[in-house]
């Protein structure tokens, strides 16, 4: 069934409570939370209290949406930190029960893109993609206009 969510992209200069409360005295079923809020390292008490708050209120978490991967356009060593970073959002997705992961390919215009770019993204985002299915995750390409896995040859 098809939700209506709140992105926190509004609220990246407020806090995670602003952009749940704001959820829930809107009547929003279910959010995305940005990593400027929810991310790896946050400790386990707030993450907790996120939970719960989600959990009173009946809002689930559509979406983690972290600004990792951008694999296209790293060298293989930087493309191996950004997934295992990655993989400790999978971590979080399974915490809070957000059946997607965003992630990025590679942060460039399709036309700019070399066939190295295109190649290392595509190893990387298949890479993701697995190891997300494995958690029963699922893995969203981030959507911007430079973003040459969402907008191939356009």
């Amino acid at each position: 069934m098809f939700k209506i969510g709140l992105s926190g992209q509004m609220f990246d200069a407020e806090s995670i409570w602003d952009h749940l409360t704001a959820a829930a005295a809107c009547g929003y079923d279910t959010v995305e939370l940005r990593s400027t809020h929810v991310k790896p390292g946050l400790p386990q008490e707030t993450i907790g209290k996120i939970k719960a708050f989600l959990q009173e209120k009946g809002i689930s978490v559509n979406a983690l949406s972290c600004f990792t991967g951008n694999y296209g356009l790293l060298t293989d060593e930087e493309a191996e930190k950004a997934f295992e970073i990655f993989k400790d959002y999978v971590a979080l997705a399974v915490t809070l029960q957000a059946p997607m992961i965003r992630v990025w390919a590679a942060w460039q215009a399709s036309a700019e893109a070399d066939e190295t770019v295109w190649e290392r993204a595509a190893y990387w985002m298949k890479k993701s993609g697995e190891y997300a299915a494995e958690y029963g995750k699922k893995t969203g390409h981030g959507d911007a206009p430079r973003h040459p896995v969402r907008h191939g040859g356009q």
